[in-house]
C-alpha cells in the first residue's frame, strides 16, 4: 500500500509540505516515503515514540522515477541527476578505497552503509559498532555534499587531534586518487586547523574539540557552518556542547550528522539517539558486518575483554546506566550471605591484601581477598579502616597480615612513600614468619604503567603476550581485570558490605582515550574501599591469572519494548512488567518443576536472564512485548525470540545442546 498522507502520524510532515496557497510543495514526497528503507524508518519511529507524529525532517529516498522526472524538467541526463541525489552511486563512480591487499578499488556500499548514505534526514545520528566503516561513510557523505552544493560550509568536529588528522588524511587520499575530484580542489591547509577548499566555493573545516584538555570546544566558536558533522561524539565532554549546540541550528536548513560508538554514558549522544524525536537514529551492531561469523565474534570478544565493553564497542549498545563500570545485576550476583567477622583462614586457600593509603578523615583502607585454587573464586574475607597515626595504621596492617598470612601485599603508592619503606624494613627485621611478606611488598602507582607477567594474558585466552603488550596503564588495567572477574562469577563479597557495594554501583568512567577506552574514573560515594579491594584482586591475578574451572554463564538479554500507550518512565514500565511476571528485583521465571529456573534481574532499560546449570543459546535475544503469554520460535536465520509478559522460557532452550561459548 502507498503511504497514507492523511494519517495523523504524518501531521507535522504534511503541514511542512503545504504551501501558503494550500498546495503541496513537493507532490513526489509521498512516493519517496514509500521506499522500503523509509517504511522501516517509520515503523521504528512508531516503536520508539508511540502515539507521536513523525518529526524527522527529510525528503524520502530518491529512486529511478525521481531521477528521470528531474532530469526531464531540468534538461539534464538521468545519470547527472542521480550523481546529485544518490550518494552511493556517486561514490562508486569517483571514490577509491583501499582493499585488504592495499590496492585501490571502487567503493561499494554495504547494505547498512547504503541505508545511511541514501537517508535524507536533516538530523542523523549513527550508532555503529567498531569496524563497521562509519568513518569512510562519513568522509564520502561530506565530500559529496561539498562537491554537489555550491558554497557549502561543512564543519567536522572530532574529540581528539588524531581523529581530526585521520579525517583530513582520508579526505585528501580520496581526492588525490580521483582526477575529477582533484580538478575540483582549490586549496588545502593544516594550520591553524585542517581546511579543504573547492572551486565551487565549498569548504570543509576540521576542528579538534580538545575534550581531553578541558578546552570545552572553544576552538569552534565563531564558525558559521550550514552543515555540522561530529565524529565519535560520545567521547566529547558535555561541556563541549555549550559551544557546539548553537552551531547545529544556525540556519533554518542547517544539517547535522553525528556518529559514535556508545560509551554507556547518558549524555547528548544518548539523548539524540533515544529521546530527541527530530533525530534519525541508525543503529548497526557488528552482527550486520558482511564477514560476521563465530570466529569474528570470538576475536571481537577477545579484543573487548569484558562483556560491557563488547556491548559498547561492537554491539553499539548503551549498556548499563551512565558509564557504570560494574553492571548492577552482576554486583547483585556477587553479593553472598556471610559476615567478614565470621571468616577464618581456610586450608589450601591463598590470601592477598590490598591497602589504600589515606590521611585522617578517610583513613587507611585494608582489604584481604581469599583465593580458592580449586574453584578459582576470589572472596573478600577481611575489611578494616584504620584512621589513626601512621604507626597505628602500620600496626593494623601487620596484625591483619598475621591473622591471614598473606601471600602478597599490594599497596597504593599515591599517599604512602615512607610507609612503604617502613613496612619493608619491618619485614627485614622481624622474626615472625608472616612478616616476611613485607620484604616483597608491591607498590602500585595508579597513574603509571604496570608491567604484567605471563599469567595475565589469560584475560585474552592466549598463552603469551607480545613484548610490546607487557605494559599496560595501571588503573584501567586493574579495573578491567576486576570487571572480568565479576563477569566470570569469580568474585564474592559480603551482602552486609554496604560501603563496597555502593562504591561499585557509583563507579563511573570520567574520561576516555581517543580510542574510546576508559582512562579516568570517579565515584560520588568515594572509591577508597574499592581501590583497596581492586589492589588485592590485582595481586591475585598477577599470581594466578584470570582462569576459571568452568565456563562463565552465557547471558540472554531480554529487551523491554513498552506497550503502545505506556505511562511513566522506562524504570516504572520495567517494574510494571516485573509485577506482571510476578517477579521483584532478582527473581525467577519458572521453567518447569524439573528444570532449574533462569535468574532474571533488571538492568537499565532491559532485563537479563542468567541460566543456572543449563545454558541458553549464547546470542539469543528475548524481546519482551505486551500481550498474552507467548514465546515464539525465531524465523529461519534469526536469533531473536519474543517473550511476552507471563511467558516461560521453554526447557528445550535451556537444554540447548550447543556448547557454551567462552565470553572472553
Amino acid at each position: 500500500m502507498p503511504v497514507d498522507k492523511s494519517d495523523p502520524f504524518f501531521k507535522i510532515l504534511r503541514e511542512r509540505n503545504t504551501g501558503p496557497d494550500g498546495k503541496e510543495k513537493d507532490p513526489g514526497l509521498w512516493d519517496r516515503l514509500d521506499h522500503p528503507i523509509c517504511r522501516d524508518c517509520q515503523a521504528r519511529y512508531k516503536e520508539k515514540f508511540p502515539g507521536k507524529p513523525f518529526a524527522i525532517v527529510c525528503s524520502g529516498i530518491y529512486s529511478d522515477p525521481d531521477f528521470e522526472k528531474l532530469a526531464k524538467s531540468h534538461g539534464l541526463n538521468k545519470h547527472e541527476v542521480r550523481e546529485l541525489l544518490d550518494v552511493a552511486y556517486w561514490a562508486k563512480k569517483y571514490v577509491k578505497v583501499l582493499s585488504p591487499d592495499g590496492e585501490l578499488v571502487d567503493f561499494k556500499a554495504r547494505d547498512y552503509q547504503l541505508e545511511s548514505l541514501l537517508c535524507t534526514a536533516q538530523r542523523q545520528v549513527d550508532r555503529w559498532g567498531r569496524g563497521m566503516g562509519k568513518t569512510i561513510c562519513g568522509v564520502i557523505k561530506e565530500l559529496h555534499t561539498a562537491m554537489v552544493r555550491q558554497n557549502s560550509r561543512i564543519l567536522i568536529i572530532c574529540p581528539a587531534q588524531a581523529q581530526s588528522q585521520m579525517w583530513y588524511d582520508e579526505l585528501t587520499r580520496i581526492i588525490d586518487s580521483s582526477p575529477e575530484l582533484t580538478a575540483s580542489l582549490q586549496s588545502r591547509s593544516k594550520q591553524p586547523y585542517f581546511k579543504i577548499s573547492f572551486v565551487n566555493g565549498s569548504v570543509i573545516s576540521i576542528f579538534t574539540a580538545g575534550s581531553q584538555s578541558g578546552r570545552n570546544a572553544s576552538s569552534v566558536r565563531g564558525q558559521s557552518p550550514n552543515r555540522v558533522r561530529i565524529d565519535e561524539m560520545d567521547l566529547l565532554a558535555e561541556e563541549d556542547w555549550v559551544a557546539i549546540t548553537p552551531l547545529l541550528r544556525r540556519y533554518e536548513n542547517s544539517e547535522f550528522h553525528g556518529s559514535s560508538t556508545p560509551t554507556g554514558r547518558r549524555g547528548t549522544f544518548y539523548k539524540m539517539c533515544r529521546e530527541f524525536p527530530d533525530y534519525k537514529e541508525l543503529h548497526f551492531p557488528i552482527t550486520r558486518h558482511p564477514h560476521w561469523s563465530g570466529k569474528m565474534e570470538e576475536a571481537c570478544r577477545r579484543e573487548a575483554r569484558t562483556e560491557q565493553n563488547f556491548l559498547h564497542e561492537f554491539m553499539a549498545e548503551f549498556g548499563d546506566l551512565e558509564d557504570g563500570v560494574f553492571a548492577a545485576d552482576l554486583i547483585t550476583r556477587a553479593k553472598k550471605p556471610y559476615l567478614y567477622s565470621s571468616c577464618r583462614p581456610e586450608s589450601g586457600w591463598k590470601y592477598y591484601m590490598g591497602v589504600d593509603w589515606n590521611g585522617r578523615g578517610i583513613g587507611t583502607k585494608i582489604r584481604i581477598v581469599g583465593y580458592n585454587p580449586v574453584t578459582k573464586t576470589r572472596r573478600v574475607v577481611y575489611a578494616e579502616t584504620s584512621d589513626a597515626s601512621t604507626e597505628e595504621n602500620l600496626q593494623a596492617i601487620i596484625r591483619a597480615n598475621r591473622i591471614w598470612n598473606c601471600s602478597k601485599i599490594y599497596v597504593d603508592r599515591g599517599y604512602g612513600y615512607v610507609q612503604d619503606e617502613m613496612l619493608r624494613k619491618y619485614g627485614e627485621s622481624s622474626n615472625h614468619p608472616a612478616d616476611k611478606v613485607f620484604r616483597s611488598l608491591v607498590t602500585i602507582d595508579f597513574g603509571a604503567v604496570l608491567k604484567t607477567n605471563r599469567l595475565v594474558p589469560k584475560r585474552e585466552g592466549s598463552k603469551y603476550l607480545q613484548d610490546h603488550e607487557l605494559e599496560r596503564p595501571t588503573k584501567p588495567f586493574m579495573v578491567e581485570g576486576f570487571v572480568i572477574a565479576i563477569e566470570k562469577g569469580l568474585f564474592e563479597f559480603s551482602d552486609e558490605d554496604f560501603t563496597l557495594e555502593q562504591q561499585m554501583r557509583d563507579y563511573r568512567i570520567k574520561a576516555y582515550s581517543r580510542h574510546g577506552w576508559a582512562t579516568q574514573y570517579e565515584s560520588k560515594s568515594g572509591d577508597h574501599d574499592l581501590d583497596a579491594t581492586m589492589l588485592a584482586m590485582l595481586a591475585v591475578e598477577m599470581e594466578h591469572g584470570l582462569t576459571s574451572s568452568k565456563p562463565a554463564q552465557p547471558i540472554a538479554r531480554l529487551t523491554y519494548t513498552p506497550p503502545p500507550s505506556p505511562a511513566g518512565t522506562v524504570e516504572e514500565r520495567i517494574r510494571a512488567f516485573q509485577e506482571q511476571l510476578g517477579i521483584a528485583g532478582r527473581s525467577d521465571i519458572p521453567v518447569s518443576k524439573k528444570e532449574d529456573p533462569a535468574k532474571v534481574v533488571p538492568a537499565g532499560d532491559r532485563l537479563i536472564a542468567y541460566p543456572s546449570r543449563q545454558h541458553l543459546p549464547p546470542a539469543a535475544s528475548y524481546k519482551v512485548l505486551d500481550g498474552p503469554p507467548h514465546l515464539s520460535q525465531p524465523e529461519p536465520g534469526s536469533r531473536t525470540f519474543q517473550l511476552r509478559p507471563g511467558g516461560r522460557i521453554p526447557p528445550q532452550l535451556l537444554n540447548s545442546s550447543r556448547k557454551p561459548r567462552r565470553p572472553y
